[in-house]
């Protein structure tokens, strides 16, 4: 579908929308733009410290942890226009997110009011303009997952072509390179492609470039904390949060003790006798990290409190309450899609199924992996807000769609 000069003249609104409100909510609640503020978070020191390692600047051991990608995107910007560097890729990350979403959904839907919608909701999370003033990975794992979302639009309707197995690949090997978490999807996307596009490979290398490059590109981080760090692996950072958060958040609890407590224990523990307490509290630590998920889905905006503006509680209180309201309703989309993917599963409608498939498999996985953490309030979740907005008003128009169709035959118009 091409993009008409409607379509340009709306996207020409779509920014000035965008960039209005962005200012708006900005100047409202006073954000500072400073070190202090952009580091103000542990572990952006960390990426700090690796992109200065990278142009040569320092040595540092968090390598071992940080994946090189953020750091490399942060590490020129930062050099030439300190803060407002890497402001200024933060802002510009959320602004082609709002783009890819309103798009994405419009490419899906072919509807105007549904893709406004879609912003809105995106937009409605304040703590997403937050976190452009801090240099941390969430705005480009949103701008990531936003752009897969359009790359699922886009092809939906030819998902048998090995074009689209090869962009979904490269995007997940960027966001595996910005976020380890995302390394396991990755795998799979690799052998799942293999799998359904051989015949493609074989019949043109020429296909082989875009996944051998991904690959290429995953080794090289791969062997960089192998030679620097003895793991070859693309990051540690997944050892360490499962030890330092969630295993010690339940030796604190269980043996009821403080948490610094809990993590001296910890830390003189071996692996085996981690793994023996794991096996004896594997009930309690199974529901810790349920519990988990649910506190970080109604996690408070921590972000927002980096700034003195004393009326910012009245929209701290509203976003707060606002997505912690909504966690029921989370639910009962997410299994209508499942519903609904099931549903196409069974009358072969691949075109739907795949893209629901992977946009409920990500959101799922993500949602998950967050129960290794907690106390950071709604930014392990926030990327989400990528996913969801679409995935959930798509679900609800094709649902309609097939309804005034009729489920006998289900065709497409």
């Amino acid at each position: 579908m091409k993009i008409s000069t409607k379509d340009h003249k709306l996207r020409l609104l779509l920014y000035l929308l965008a960039v209005t409100y962005y200012a708006v909510i900005a100047i409202w609640y006073q954000f500072v733009l400073s070190e202090e503020v952009m580091f103000f978070a542990t572990d952006s020191r960390e990426y700090r410290e690796v992109a200065a390692w990278m142009l040569g600047n320092a040595d540092t051991v968090h390598t071992q942890t940080r994946p090189l990608l953020y750091p490399a995107l942060i590490a020129i910007p930062y050099q030439l226009a300190g803060v407002y560097g890497i402001w200024l890729l933060q802002a510009a990350a959320w602004l082609l997110s709002v783009d890819l979403l309103f798009f994405a959904c419009y490419r899906w839907t072919k509807k105007y009011w549904l893709s406004f919608l879609t912003v809105a909701l995106f937009a409605s999370n304040v703590s997403v303009i937050a976190m452009s003033f801090h240099a941390l990975t969430e705005l480009l794992t949103i701008l990531g997952l936003s752009l897969l979302m359009w790359i699922i639009a886009r092809y939906k309707d030819d998902v048998k072509n090995v074009r689209f197995g090869n962009l979904i690949l490269l995007v997940l090997l960027a966001l595996c390179l910005i976020k380890p978490v995302f390394f396991y999807p990755f795998l799979l996307t690799v052998l799942m492609c293999g799998v359904f596009y051989f015949k493609q490979y074989l019949a043109n290398v020429k296909n082989l470039i875009l996944p051998m490059l991904a690959i290429a590109l995953l080794l090289f981080q791969m062997s960089v904390v192998k030679m620097r760090h003895g793991s070859f692996t693309v990051s540690t950072i997944s050892h360490r949060t499962f030890t330092e958060y969630l295993f010690t958040q339940g030796v604190s609890r269980f043996e009821k003790i403080e948490f610094d407590a809990a993590r001296e224990i910890v830390s003189a523990m071996s692996e085996n006798e981690q793994s023996e307490y794991l096996r004896v509290h594997f009930r309690e630590y199974s529901n810790l990290f349920r519990d988990n998920m649910d506190e970080n889905l109604k996690g408070e905006p921590v972000y927002l409190n980096c700034t003195t503006v004393v009326k910012r509680s009245l929209v701290d209180t509203f976003q707060y309450r606002l997505y912690g309201h909504l966690i029921r309703p989370h639910y009962w989309l997410f299994y209508i899609s499942l519903i609904l993917g099931a549903y196409s599963l069974f009358k072969k409608k691949w075109n739907l199924l795949v893209p629901l498939l992977i946009a409920e498999g990500l959101l799922f996985y993500y949602v998950f992996a967050t129960g290794l953490s907690f106390w950071q309030g709604d930014r392990l979740t926030l990327p989400i807000i990528a996913i969801w907005p679409v995935l959930y008003l798509t679900t609800l128009f094709e649902l309609t769609t097939r309804a005034r169709l009729g489920f006998v035959n289900w065709k497409r118009k």
